[in-house]
């Protein structure tokens, strides 16, 4: 956990402040809800620990907005082995028991239950250019100032 808050709060102080200061936007993959989820829910790791090494790390910047394509574990696993040749096997995560991955995607569903406005949550399963198009759209219209209030809601 602390290797990732290292190379996270290096990214904030080389890119994503300097971005933010001159009025761009960020899109990132994985940011502080992936610690709760995996570190917390996952691995175990005390809440107060995980919430120090994450206030360090982010310095409390949030996310205005969050994309959660949720897939139950076993088809995600299943799509895993269904998936690209890989030469090295399974990641360290997709190598976790189910269990693991279950408490993982519940602590994504609480987070998103517990602050709705900020997640859009998607079921994964849809195809792939319909999730494109839903993440586009709510995209474009929270960014244009029209998605703020109800984001989770869209489907």
């Amino acid at each position: 956990m602390l290797l990732i808050a290292a190379a996270r709060a290096q990214l904030m102080s080389h890119v994503v402040r300097p971005r933010l200061a001159q009025g761009g936007v960020v899109v990132a993959d994985r940011y502080t809800p992936s610690t709760w989820a995996y570190q917390g829910a996952g691995r175990g790791i005390s809440a107060d620990r995980i919430a120090a090494t994450i206030a360090l790390a982010t310095s409390g910047l949030e996310p205005d907005l969050i994309v959660l394509l949720d897939l139950p574990p076993e088809i995600g696993l299943q799509r895993i082995a269904a998936g690209r040749n890989r030469p090295r096997g399974l990641s360290r995560f997709e190598s976790q028991p189910l269990d693991f991955t279950q408490r993982v995607r519940q602590s994504y569903l609480d987070q998103a239950a517990a602050s709705a406005t900020r997640w859009l949550v998607l079921d994964a399963r849809q195809p792939s250019r319909t999730l494109s198009r839903l993440i586009w759209d709510v995209s474009q219209r929270f960014l244009h100032g029209l998605g703020k209030g109800g984001v989770a809601q869209a489907r």
